[in-house]
């Protein structure tokens, strides 16, 4: 991790650039890598300074989310029109991947200009992306993706079984498509 300063000057003002890198190896998950760039740059105008980072970001599955033992639940589902009690079977995934997320923020802040003494203001622009968010979905909408033709899913259940307690769906987390999230935030203090 690195701070490094790039101007100091009376009429341009002061700004300094900021990083880090970091490699990390998971026993369960394998090799990920993130890191971070950004600046601040303290105008010459009193009070005001501009922000920038970016970053490549994980968040690994934890133990919860790969090795949860088994807890069988009753439930009913509707497959194709049709009622069906099943065996609804809560279980870990260690197939689980780490969530991988690219977040992006610019920001401007002008604290106590001399012209309004006690004025604060900040306003910040927030881009967040993550990629193989980590989430379960219910045992109906698993029962659904399945009827709609994913069969990877299907492979998680039995719903045409004629004996008693045969049927079942496993619910499990795995990692669902792309997650994104845009925030613009404004905050004023006097």
């Amino acid at each position: 991790e690195a701070n490094v300063p790039v101007l100091q000057s009376e009429t341009l003002g002061e700004a300094n650039i900021n990083g880090s890198f970091r490699q990390t190896k998971y026993s369960t998950s394998g090799n990920v890598t993130t890191w971070k760039l950004g600046g601040v740059w303290k105008t010459p105008v009193q009070g005001l300074r501009l922000r920038a980072v970016t970053s490549r970001d994980i968040r690994a599955p934890n133990l919860g989310e790969l090795f949860a033992p088994p807890v069988v639940t009753n439930a009913t589902v509707l497959y194709k029109g049709t009622a069906v009690n099943v065996l609804q079977e809560i279980v870990g995934n260690s197939n689980l991947r780490p969530e991988i997320a690219r977040n992006t923020e610019v920001g401007v802040v002008l604290a106590e200009p001399a012209w309004l003494p006690g004025f604060s203001f900040s306003a910040d622009y927030f881009d967040i992306k993550v990629d193989g968010a980590i989430n379960s979905l219910a045992a109906q909408d698993l029962v659904d993706l399945c009827v709609a033709g994913n069969q990877e899913i299907c492979g998680a259940m039995l719903l045409t079984s004629t004996q008693p307690n045969t049927n079942f769906v496993r619910v499990q987390a795995f990692n669902v498509a792309t997650m994104r999230m845009e925030v613009t935030d404004f905050v004023a203090v006097m």
